[in-house]
């Protein structure tokens, strides 16, 4: 360490808030804030403040509190919360502060001078550490290590003994915005990207080395905060978004989201105990959610947007820090006196409205919920395949999984795996068989599933056929289906065919549709059709782009196209060609779904000047004419799905409507939802972004 030099000794008068009179305010003694007593939960203190660089900190130990100020910290003893002492920043704007793993010290980074220590007793300098760090730092709980932003904006992990450099690692995003240790000091979280345009990156390394174990970006987070969780298998994140997520600190495996925010997460801190979890966001809101479950179970209103939650180590104490300085300090109240008439709790309706999470479904982002002929539902997700039971999912397989495709001619149930690497079919004997590249299987995508007349399975949306009697699978490209070649692509791109969808009409021939996608532009080649010898197509369908195919039980064949719904009718070898309601622009057919009458409910997009993104929209055919089911006029994409009663239910945008008798009616707002199910029993399910959710009972 250099040469200590003098620093004052006494305590100045705070010269822009009176921290010592807010924290002197507070009661000496009090409960842990816990689950069990979270509705006594009450304002102990408020304070406001113009102070925009005001932070807390406490000591491991718990003993000493500091408070960072413009002009300099102060230190507390927490037993009397009197300032003890004041350290002055001397004109430094500090950077980051971190107390050392033994308590005893305070380190002040500054880009200006380096990293300072001060006695946490009574604030005296007592050297500096000739690191280049400037921003937020951390200590290791040992003590050994101290990690922090340089001026490169870097991170650097020196070791504490002969403050040599070990390593330095790359954040990812310009800005560090925080530094953490693991509580066994294996593993070193790095946050940054506050600053970036497109949000930021947490990463997780190995202390001992600097080797990176995994990175939260590539799992679709753009976060920029984290903690470890106490007992250090949990990592949780946040930043631009209204949600947390929670992954598994040795793996970085997403295990949830915690969704009640309607509005961009601040902050978040777990109580000493890891019993509970305490968010703030811009919606103006402090959420606490109780950690055995991971479920809301309080709600507070806080300083909007609190830059900073912290516990006391005790757990009495939770304190909320605002942008500009305001706080607030909360804690739990005196139990009422036996007899004393209490106020019923207002009832707690969840973010979802009538819809709540269904906390019992897999970890993870889920992919699809699937009804299968059995009325059975299967979920299918990043940790597996599971099948709805009494008491909740069952696994019938282990591992990332895409989708499921539907079921053979032989009851067998296809699903598609390992992100598209591999194929499985799960027999009624509840076995699998799999199928990858040894197979025929390249890696590729599929949505749908049929059998053909030889007992052969064939999936798209690239066609692939299976044959049972050899157990080999075969690719048919686009050229041997029949389809014409595509024109000669510009000198800077090349235009993109795709098999869109496949069905089997009721006399067993293979339907095939393609669309091509050049640029902007969409264009089709229509269908093409398999009838065991030969593939044909037919004039009435060239240049389409179909993107779906649907047989009713009449064995008429519906595919979509531009401007128009075409039929095909087997009986009479006759085409008809529906026109789209009317719309000043073109129009394309997203999907089809054929109801108990056998009239389709189309989904169709409308192109705007510049390309087919004005808005998306759901009719049904009636007769001779079209009636609009839902047409918010916008470009987003929505769920929907029609209930055993003939309700319809549609979730856009993340708000759940039911429609009936020409009523819409909100029924919960939850998050993205990439699917909505209405079961056989009328039970109604979404999947989002944010997990599972449900009906309330």
């Amino acid at each position: 360490l250099s040469t200590p030099t003098p620093s004052p000794t006494s305590t100045p008068t705070p010269a822009v808030v009176e921290p010592a009179f807010v924290l002197g305010s507070l009661p000496t003694s009090g409960e842990p804030v816990a689950p069990e007593n979270i509705q006594r939960l009450g304002t102990l203190a408020r304070w406001e403040s113009e102070d925009t660089e005001l932070a807390f900190l406490f000591a491991p130990d718990g003993a000493t509190l500091a408070l960072r100020t413009t002009d300099g910290v102060y230190l507390y003893d927490t037993t009397t919360w009197q300032a003890r002492a004041f350290v002055d920043n001397d004109g430094h704007r500090i950077g980051g502060m971190a107390f050392t793993a033994d308590s005893t010290h305070l380190a002040l980074a500054s880009s200006s001078a380096g990293v300072r220590l001060y006695r946490a007793s009574d604030g005296l300098f007592e050297g500096a550490l000739p690191l280049d760090a400037t921003g937020p730092l951390a200590f290791s709980p040992d003590g050994e290590l101290v990690a922090a932003e340089t001026t490169g904006h870097q991170v650097g992990v020196w070791r504490v003994a002969d403050e040599a450099l070990l390593y330095t690692v790359d954040p990812g995003e310009p800005g560090v915005d925080d530094i953490g240790f693991a509580p066994d000091g294996a593993w070193l979280f790095t946050a940054g990207g506050r600053r970036a345009t497109f949000g930021g990156v947490v990463r997780v390394w190995n202390a001992a080395g600097g080797a990176l174990l995994y990175d939260l970006s590539l799992a679709e987070r753009r976060d920029h905060s984290a903690l470890f969780t106490p007992d250090g298998t949990g990592l949780l994140s946040w930043g631009d978004g209204d949600r947390l997520a929670l992954w598994d600190a040795s793996t970085g495996m997403p295990l949830r989201h915690l969704l009640g925010h309607s509005e961009r997460v601040t902050s978040a801190v777990l109580s000493p105990d890891g019993a509970l979890l305490a968010t703030s966001a811009a919606d103006g809101t402090l959420r606490l959610w109780d950690t055995h479950a991971w479920r809301l179970v309080h709600t507070l209103a806080g300083p909007v947007a609190a830059q900073q939650l912290v516990f006391s180590p005790d757990g009495r104490w939770l304190i909320a820090v605002a942008p500009r300085g305001q706080g607030q300090v909360w804690g739990v109240q005196e139990q009422v006196p036996v007899g004393t008439p209490v106020p019923a709790p207002t009832p707690y309706l969840p973010p979802g409205g009538t819809f709540v999470q269904d906390v019992a479904a897999p970890p993870g982002h889920l992919n699809q919920l699937w009804l299968a002929p059995d009325g059975g539902l299967w979920l299918v997700g990043e940790s597996g395949i599971f099948v709805r039971g009494e008491t909740g999912w069952d696994p019938v397989f282990d591992g990332l999984a895409e989708r499921v495709l539907g079921v053979d001619g032989s009851g067998n149930i296809w699903a598609l795996l390992n992100k598209g690497w591999r194929i499985g079919a799960y027999h009624p004997d509840k076995h699998w068989s799999f199928y990858d590249a040894d197979d025929g299987w390249l890696p590729g995508q599929a949505h749908a599933l049929v059998t053909d007349r030889l007992g052969r399975v064939a999936v798209g949306e690239e066609l692939r056929r299976f044959d049972p009697q050899t157990g080999i699978w075969a690719a048919l490209t686009a050229d041997e289906v029949g389809f014409p070649p595509l024109p000669g692509p510009p000198e800077y791109w090349e235009p993109e065919r795709h098999l869109t969808d496949l069905a089997l009409d009721s006399a067993g021939n293979l339907w095939v549709g393609s669309c091509i996608y050049d640029g902007i532009n969409i264009s089709g080649q229509g269908v093409r059709w398999f009838d065991g010898e030969r593939w044909s197509g037919s004039p009435d369908t060239e240049g389409q782009c179909v993107n779906d195919i649907e047989v009713d039980d009449a064995g008429r064949v519906w595919m979509g196209g531009f401007d128009a719904l075409i039929q095909y009718d087997p009986a009479a070898h006759a085409w008809l060609r529906l026109p789209l309601p009317e719309w000043e622009r073109p129009q394309i057919v997203n999907s089809i779904t054929l109801d108990a009458e056998g009239e389709p409910w189309v989904v169709f997009t409308r192109f705007g000047p510049a390309g087919p993104w004005h808005s998306v929209a759901l009719y049904r055919r009636q007769g001779d004419g079209w009636s609009a089911v839902y047409d918010p006029g916008r470009e987003l994409p929505f769920a929907w799905d029609v209930a055993p009663d003939g309700a319809v239910w549609v979730c856009d945008d993340g708000v759940v409507y039911r429609l009936s008798a020409g009523q819409q009616e909100q029924r919960g707002q939850v998050s993205w939802c990439h699917q909505l199910l209405a079961d056989d029993a009328g039970q109604v399910w979404l999947v989002t972004d944010l997990g599972l959710w449900h009906q309330a009972p």
